[in-house]
């Protein structure tokens, strides 16, 4: 193992660790005021769509050569 890939692997766990605990925190509270109250449940659904959409648009490039053929 290289020294780039060990700062770069510290580097994802340094970022992910903390992001998937704050979006689960934040998941659980918008899950229970959407009980209560409607519109708070249309936005959580359309900020998970967003989500979702830009999550799958970074898969597609990440795996496939999809941004190199697109790009150059």
């Amino acid at each position: 193992m290289s020294l780039e890939t060990i700062i770069k692997t510290v580097a994802w766990i340094f970022t992910i660790v903390p992001a998937t605990i704050a979006l689960s925190i934040s998941f659980f509270m918008f899950r229970g005021a959407a009980k209560d109250d409607s519109i708070i449940m249309v936005l959580v659904v359309l900020g998970m769509t967003v989500f979702f959409i830009g999550l799958g648009t970074l898969i597609i490039f990440y795996l496939t050569d999809l941004g190199t053929a697109l790009i150059g």
